[in-house]
């Protein structure tokens, strides 16, 4: 369900940038199916038209020993 809908709104965010524009995807979850998969199907469908430059993760602890990530890709379009 989530899925389609990231597919499309990085998508558009990525027809919006003039050439050489970046746009950083970021979610706050681990999961390969609303990070990696979401960025290879867009860069798949964009074919060549925009490119990844860095994956970040960050890891924030609480004292209440909830962990909170942060997981964030940078794109360029060529």
């Amino acid at each position: 369900m989530f899925f389609s809908l990231q597919v499309r709104l990085l998508k558009r965010g990525l027809e919006l940038l003039e050439v050489g524009g970046r746009i950083v995807y970021s979610t706050c979850s681990l999961n390969p199916v609303e990070d990696e998969a979401v960025l290879c199907t867009v860069l798949t469908q964009m074919k060549g038209l925009c490119c990844l430059l860095a994956k970040f993760i960050f890891v924030y602890f609480e004292c209440t020993s909830v962990i909170f990530y942060l997981v964030s890709f940078c794109i360029v379009l060529t």
